[in-house]
C-alpha cells in the first residue's frame, strides 16, 4: 500500500494530463519544431502553446497576451522581485523564493509579523511604507504552502491599492483549489506553478495586470513571449499545464475538504493535545498541518514512509530537507512546535479509505510514542 499525501510539494500528474502527453509523445515529427519557427512543425507547437495559454486565460480571467510562461514558480516570483523595487513588503511566513528573491533584487526588504493564524499585520506595514519615495511592492501568498491558511488577500490588496502600492500574489497553492477569477483581485502580478495542479514540474506562469506596461525580463536573450522571457518555450510542460488546468475543474474540492475535516476530527479524538495550525481561518481544502507537542516529526515522517504513507514536515526546498521551522515559529503559537509539525496535503483523487488507513497507522505510532513517554 502506498498513499501519497504531499501534493503541496508536488501534485501527482493527473491521468488526463498523462493521456494528452502520451498522444503528443508518439507524434514526434509534429512536436519536434521550435515554436518560433515558421514551418509546419513550428506552427503546430505554437498552436499547442497558444491553446494552453487560452486554458489558463479562461481559468484566471486574464487576456492571453498577459500570460508569460516560465520554468516554474521560483523563476516567476524572482522575475517579479527583479522589477526594480525600492522596497518589498512580505509576511514573515512567505515562501523562501519570495523572501530570498526580494533580498537579492530589491533595495530594501521588510518582513511583516503575523499572528498565530498566519495573518500579517498588513495595515500597519502598508501605512508605514506609504510615504516611502520610489517603487514599493507588497508580495503575499494567497495560501500558505505549509499550513494551508488562506489570507484575506482581497482586503489586503484593496488596502495596498488605497496607498498606491504595487501587489504581487503568489497563487501557486491556491490556483485551481479555491474558486477565484484572479483578474478580479486587481493585483499587478500573479504567479503560478504547473506541478501544484497536476502538471509537470519545470513550468510556471506570470499573470500581468493590464495597467503594467511591460515585464522586464529576468532571463534575457531572444524575443520570445514579447521579449518578456527569453528562451525556447517548454512545449510539453506548457501543454501539460494547460491540460491540468482544464482537468482540475472536474474534481470536487468540497469532497476533499470533508475528508480532511473528518481526518482532523479523528486525530483530535485520539490526541486531544494536538495543535492544528490555522484551524480557525479559511484553509486550502486539501491541507492539514498539525503537531503533537513533544513528538518530533522527523522520526514520525520516516516511520510513516516505511508504512507506505508519503507525508512532509514542510516545504521541500532542497533534497531531503524541509523548511517548516521558520513558518511555524513566525506564528508565535507559544509552544516549541516547529520540530513537531506534520503536513498532510491531498491530491484531488484521494479517497476516504486511504485517509482512514493513514489515521489508523498514525494512531498506532502515536500510542507507541505515548507509551515510551510514560515509561520515561
Amino acid at each position: 500500500m502506498v498513499v501519497y499525501l504531499d501534493s503541496n510539494a508536488q501534485s501527482p500528474i493527473l491521468q488526463e494530463v498523462a493521456d494528452v502527453l502520451a498522444c503528443l509523445i508518439h507524434d514526434t515529427e509534429s512536436i519536434c519544431g521550435n515554436p518560433s519557427a515558421s514551418h509546419r512543425s513550428g506552427r503546430y507547437t505554437r498552436m499547442l502553446i497558444d491553446k494552453a495559454r487560452s486554458s489558463i486565460a479562461r481559468a484566471t480571467g486574464y487576456d492571453d497576451k498577459n500570460i508569460v510562461f516560465t520554468s516554474g514558480g521560483t523563476e516567476s516570483v524572482n522575475t517579479v522581485m527583479s522589477q526594480g523595487w525600492d522596497v518589498v513588503l512580505l509576511p514573515a511566513t512567505e515562501h523562501l523564493c519570495a523572501i530570498i528573491g526580494a533580498k537579492r533584487h530589491a533595495t530594501d526588504t521588510h518582513l511583516i509579523p503575523v499572528d498565530n493564524n498566519g495573518i500579517p499585520d498588513y495595515i500597519d506595514a502598508i501605512s508605514r511604507y506609504n510615504s516611502v519615495s520610489g517603487k514599493v511592492l507588497l508580495s503575499i501568498s494567497a495560501a500558505n504552502n505549509e499550513t494551508g491558511g488562506i489570507l484575506p488577500y482581497k482586503d489586503i490588496i484593496k488596502h495596498a491599492k488605497d496607498f498606491q502600492l504595487s501587489v504581487h500574489i503568489d497563487a501557486s497553492q491556491a490556483f485551481c483549489r479555491i474558486p477565484e477569477k484572479w483578474i478580479s483581485t486587481g493585483a499587478d502580478f500573479i504567479t503560478l506553478s504547473s506541478h501544484k495542479v497536476g502538471g509537470l514540474p519545470g513550468t510556471g506562469a506570470i499573470l500581468i495586470g493590464e495597467h503594467v506596461s511591460k515585464l522586464s525580463p529576468l532571463i534575457c536573450g531572444g524575443g520570445q513571449q514579447l521579449s518578456q522571457r527569453a528562451g525556447s518555450e517548454n512545449v510539453l510542460g506548457i501543454v501539460a499545464f494547460g491540460a491540468a488546468v482544464d482537468a482540475y475543474g472536474i474534481y470536487s474540492w468540497d469532497k476533499i475538504e470533508d475528508i480532511r475535516n473528518d481526518m482532523e476530527k479523528k486525530i483530535k479524538a485520539i490526541a486531544p493535545e494536538v495543535v492544528i495550525f490555522c484551524e480557525r481561518v479559511n484553509r486550502l481544502p486539501n491541507t492539514s498541518c498539525f503537531a503533537v507537542p513533544g513528538w518530533n516529526s522527523e522520526l514520525l515522517q520516516i516511520q510513516l514512509d516505511l508504512k507506505g504513507f508519503m507525508v512532509s514536515r514542510g516545504s521541500a526546498c532542497s533534497t531531503g530537507t524541509s523548511s517548516s521551522g521558520y513558518v511555524i515559529d513566525a506564528m508565535h503559537n507559544g509552544l516549541d512546535l516547529a520540530q513537531c509539525a506534520l503536513r498532510i496535503s491531498m491530491s484531488p483523487t484521494i479517497t476516504n479509505g486511504e485517509i482512514a488507513d493513514f489515521v489508523e497507522n498514525w494512531e498506532e505510532l502515536y500510542k507507541r510514542w505515548r507509551k515510551k513517554c510514560i515509561a520515561i
